[in-house]
């Protein structure tokens, strides 16, 4: 009708054939487009069902692989929608979770909140609010473990109904992350409050109070304290720094701890990281004592080791009410940390305490040095000055200190000593001189000065060697005025050994001219001297025969099968040195050789007599014999018809008178030679005395007057002076002992010897103090003798036993008497060092020792003096020892003696 309309205004005439023609047509064509439109929207919605079915899956795969848990909810809060995230977030299922309410996931004290909260949301314009506007909510595992998160919420409306969507975030390992960063944060500056208080830190108490304000900010600790260790680690010295009531920190010091036997003070010492205590009062490593006086709970020591070098132990912990508290990792890094800054600035302070005590040291040592010392600085001026520097300069140290050398001693300059200092300050250098010092008031003294550059100028040692020079120098005139004297006395004796070994040379001439047939032996029975006639008797020379023995030089006749001389010769000279008597031999042949070798027929009347000396040792044997020869021969030859018996006696009695007359004679000679030889020696010890007291005397002298002064190698050398003048005056008082025995009255009466021992042996008891010696004495007889001398062998012979025995642990000595041969013979036994026997026959000489000075002191005198002393009694003395077994020493006394 439009274009019909439309086509009558423009004046077209259409018939109706032609118009229904027309409009079937378009019919036609308008089914067409409208079938085509049909497929085409047909088309359209298969698409976007397809396209809403892939959005779909899309989605879902979305929901299914969010890292973040969706939820999705009806309008009544029942759960539609439970992803995968949601169920490892919640860790419920999502078969479980679907259809169960919302609540279950919410903390009981948030769902009254949450309700009104998603009530507000649905009434609200908005349709959804994103994660993080709502700040930090809270959910609830199906363990009930509760959690924070973040979450974004939206609605909609489906099917008329509202549904909500909630993306939910966990953020525990944020939160974490955040509040370690905050920990960091404020660790880091803690530390560097500290780093900066610890710069000014003058001591270890202000250690403590730095290290203590930054752990009650941080950790909340109210205690801290330092454990240094000693040197061997064996004490602690505990410093502690505390809060007290009044908010202010007290700082206790120097409490001295011992780490042996306390198993957390071993530990501590030992230990290379954190020690925790997380509660003292249950741990088996603490002292429940002193964890119940100081109140302790917990308790961290952390050690402080820099460069290797274990300083101490920084320690800390928590008391009391505080109760027991466990450090986090970041804690406890944060305490290893803090105690990092306190090592460094501790071993800063104990260096400068070592050094302050060092220098306290040196200080107090030069203070006290005898030694003037003084420190002079490169401008001349007195640094340091002792007081004995003082005393040596004549000045108080308020007028040297801080002024020049120059002004406290005008014209100082022009000395040595002030050139030395100069060289010692232009170049490091070491000097030593001796210089006269003149003071400005005249007084002169000498000094011994030692320089010596130093970083502060130069350091001078000063010795004042006025009075050792001038003890030097008298020192001089002393060994002068000795050494002449010494000089005199050698003289003096050089002409007593020359009147000496004249005497012995004229007693030697004798001895050879005598007419009797005379040879001397030693114990040894090696020939030392033989008279003329006897050389010519036996056809033999001086030459050949001195110093061997006479068995060697007389051999027996080997032509006479019979031939004993030489075996009888022996057992006699065995008998006198066994029995110190004389031995008469009978008529004995003994051939001796003639210049050819031939052995000619020889009797003789032989007499072997012992020559003691004054301590009754056998000194010599004198070999006596008389020629019989001629008178055997006519014995065995017929007697003359006009000789009778009465003639031939007669003769023999003859020879024998005149054989006496002349051994008599040669024994008054030997003994007034002896008797001249033991005067000398009186005369010489005496003499020696003199000189030794004099010697001695000086030396303490120069030692009492000047000692102090004198340079310690001078007087070990008087000391050494005095020591053998002392020695040597020892050995001359037991040699003049030793003589007077000869010339002293024996006193004799009867004696208790048991009493006389037991005297004796309680007068010993300072030589065995501190020893463990037993000592066991028999019943001893009474006996006839002097007790002063007896007294004296008794004192030597116990006191030798007492003296050889030291050595043993426990020694012991013996005192007894025993029958032999019908005497009362005494002995001592010791079981000490011994000795040999083969030098049994030196024992008793004077001087003979058979052990060195250094092993046991003595001069040598004292077993002469008991051989001199038996003797005289009448007596004899022997020993038996052997080496390390001990010795035993016999003596017998001869003759009955009336009281």
């Amino acid at each position: 009708m439009g274009t019909f309309h439309k086509l009558a205004r423009y004046g077209i005439f259409f018939s109706v054939g032609a118009a229904v023609s027309w409009l079937h047509e378009s019919l036609q064509e308008a089914r067409r487009d409208l079938s085509k439109k049909v497929m085409e929207r047909t088309a359209d919605l298969q698409l976007s069902k397809k396209t809403i079915r892939e959005n779909k899956d899309r989605l879902k795969a979305i929901i299914t692989s969010a890292m973040d848990a969706i939820i999705s909810v009806d309008e009544d809060q029942n759960i539609l929608i439970f992803n995968k995230a949601a169920e490892n977030m919640f860790r419920c299922s999502a078969a479980e979770a679907i259809g169960s309410p919302l609540d279950r996931f919410i903390p009981q004290k948030h769902r009254h909140a949450h309700a009104h909260h998603v009530e507000k949301f649905g009434k609200k314009g908005a349709t959804a609010r994103a994660m993080g506007s709502l700040g930090t909510l809270h959910a609830l595992r199906a363990d009930d473990v509760e959690f924070p998160i973040e979450a974004s919420i939206s609605h909609a409306e489906v099917g008329g109904r509202r549904h909500y969507t909630v993306i939910i975030r966990d953020i525990s390992a944020r939160l974490k992350t955040e509040q370690m960063l905050r920990t960091q944060e404020a660790h880091a500056r803690s530390r560097l409050n500290l780093a900066q208080s610890l710069e000014q830190a003058g001591g270890i108490a202000d250690i403590l109070k730095a290290v203590l304000r930054e752990l009650q900010v941080i950790l909340g600790l109210n205690a801290v304290w330092f454990y240094l260790f000693s040197e061997d680690r064996q004490h602690l010295r505990l410093a502690k720094a505390v809060k007290n009531q009044a908010e202010s920190q007290v700082v206790h010091e120097d409490e001295e701890l011992t780490v042996g036997g306390d198993r957390m003070l071993e530990e501590i010492a030992t230990a290379q990281q954190l020690v925790v205590v997380e509660d003292a009062r249950t741990d088996a490593r603490t002292n429940k004592a002193l964890v119940e006086k100081n109140g302790n709970r917990s308790i961290f020591n952390m050690p402080v080791i820099l460069a290797g070098r274990r300083l101490g132990t920084l320690g800390s912990g928590t008391f009391g009410d505080e109760g027991v508290r466990v450090l986090t990792e970041a804690e406890r890094e944060y305490f290893a940390a803090v105690a990092g800054h306190a090592a460094a600035v501790l071993d800063r302070i104990l260096e400068h305490e070592k050094r302050a005590q060092t220098e306290a040291r040196y200080r107090q040592t030069l203070d006290q040095m005898l030694e003037g010392c003084q420190i002079i600085g490169r401008d001349f001026r007195y640094l340091y000055l002792n007081t004995e520097a003082c005393k040596q300069a004549r000045k108080p140290v308020e007028e040297l200190l801080g002024r020049t050398m120059m002004e406290c001693f005008p014209g100082i300059e022009n000395t040595a000593v002030f050139a030395s200092v100069q060289r010692c300050l232009e170049q490091p250098n070491a000097e030593q001189m001796e210089n006269l010092f003149s003071y400005p008031d005249g007084y002169v003294a000498e000094f011994q000065l030692f320089l010596q550059s130093v970083p502060e100028g130069v350091f001078i040692l000063s010795l004042d060697i006025s009075e050792r020079k001038k003890v030097e120098r008298r020192m001089h005139e002393l060994n002068a005025e000795l050494e002449a004297r010494v000089m005199e006395r050698t003289q003096q004796l050089k002409t007593a050994n020359a009147e000496l070994s004249n005497k012995r040379a004229e007693l030697q001439s004798l001895f050879e001219s005598l007419p009797g047939l005379y040879l001397v032996m030693d114990p040894d029975l090696k020939i030392v001297a033989v008279s003329d006639a006897y050389l010519k008797s036996t056809l033999t020379t001086r030459k050949d025969i001195i110093g061997r023995t006479m068995l060697e030089v007389f051999p027996d006749n080997p032509g006479d099968p019979n031939a004993d001389g030489s075996s009888n010769l022996r057992a006699s000279l065995q008998r006198v040195l066994h029995e110190r008597k004389a031995d008469t031999m009978p008529i004995q042949r003994y051939d001796v050789r003639d210049a050819d070798g031939i052995f000619q027929e020889r009797h003789w009347t032989p007499v072997n007599s012992p020559l003691l000396d004054a301590d009754g040792n056998i000194k010599y044997i004198i070999h006596r014999a008389e020629d019989v020869t001629e008178f055997v021969k006519r014995s065995r030859a017929p007697a003359p018809a006009d000789a009778g018996l009465e003639v031939r006696m007669q003769q023999m009695e003859a020879e024998m008178y005149q054989s006496a007359l002349n051994v008599q004679a040669a024994n008054k000679q030997l003994e007034a030679a002896n008797r001249e030889l033991e005067s000398f020696s009186y005369s010489v010890s005496h003499d020696l005395r003199a000189p030794l007291r004099a010697v001695n005397g000086f030396a303490n002298a120069v030692m009492e007057d000047f000692g102090p002064q004198l340079p310690e190698e001078c007087q070990r050398q008087l000391q050494i002076i005095r020591s053998n003048a002392q020695k040597m005056g020892c050995l001359i008082d037991d040699l003049l002992s030793f003589s007077r025995l000869s010339r002293m009255p024996l006193n004799k009466q009867k004696i208790n010897m048991h009493q006389l021992v037991a005297a004796t042996w309680e007068d010993l008891a300072s030589e065995r103090a501190g020893r463990v010696v037993e000592f066991d004495m028999g019943q001893l007889p009474e006996c006839g003798g002097d007790p002063v001398l007896l007294r004296q062998v008794w004192i030597n012979l116990l006191s030798n036993a007492l003296k050889y025995s030291r050595r043993k642990d426990k020694a012991v000595i013996s005192v007894g008497c025993e029958q032999k041969n019908g005497h009362d013979t005494f002995f001592v036994r010791d079981n000490g060092s011994g000795f040999d026997m083969r030098y049994a026959h030196k024992l008793f000489g004077v001087f003979q020792r058979l052990h060195r000075a250094e092993d046991y002191e003595g001069t040598g005198v004292g077993l002469a003096i008991v051989q001199r002393v038996i003797a005289r009694h009448g007596g004899r003395v022997w020993a038996e020892a052997a080496v390390d077994q001990g010795a035993t020493f016999h003596f017998t006394l001869e003759g009955d003696v009336s009281a």
